[in-house]
């Protein structure tokens, strides 16, 4: 069986000061940060289309590249596709239950205190506070306590606002023939 590799992508024109880049964050992570995230479960535990599909958004330019992916079998390649529309559009129109959102938190604020466990990793992030025009010591202190005080209607808000799937570019990398 012949693998496609499906990628749907945003530029996100979000500043680093901007008062929802926290809650766009977990946004995309509850999309598809972790293995638990719904993209995950869904494409790959539930319907068993791929071993992994995963969202993230990183700072490029003036803005987030926001990008979600999964490789998947050439059969399943449109379902898989449709599976992630819909998984940001569920973001975008349903709230992120409350369970869901404390799990993202507890795995965001671990991931935090991994990233900033070496000084080099602390110097690279004050670095990028600093580029960003952002107050880094007290973007860093208040991390924890910004992420805690997410609501679901801070997520799906930022959902709304700023994944916009008209403006999503989807490409579908594979053999052209296999695709159905």
């Amino acid at each position: 069986s012949r693998q496609v590799n499906l990628t749907v992508s945003l530029h996100v024109g979000l500043a680093r000061k901007h008062p929802d880049i926290l809650s766009f964050l977990v946004a995309t992570h509850n999309l598809g940060g972790t293995s638990t995230s719904r993209l995950f479960m869904n494409l790959s535990d539930d319907k068993g289309y791929t071993y992994g599909s995963y969202a993230q958004a990183a700072p490029k330019g003036r803005g987030l590249l926001w990008v979600a992916n999964a490789e998947t079998r050439a059969e399943v390649a449109m379902p898989a596709l449709r599976e992630i529309e819909g998984e940001i559009r569920r973001l975008r129109e349903e709230p992120v239950p409350a369970e869901t959102l404390e799990a993202a938190k507890r795995n965001l604020a671990g991931r935090f205190a991994i990233q900033l466990a070496s000084l080099g990793s602390t110097a690279n992030r004050l670095a990028v506070l600093e580029r960003a025009g952002v107050d880094s010591a007290e973007d860093l202190a208040s991390y924890g306590r910004r992420v805690d005080a997410l609501t679901p209607a801070d997520i799906q808000r930022a959902a709304r606002l700023f994944l916009d799937p008209d403006k999503m570019l989807t490409v579908a990398v594979g053999d052209r023939a296999a695709l159905p």
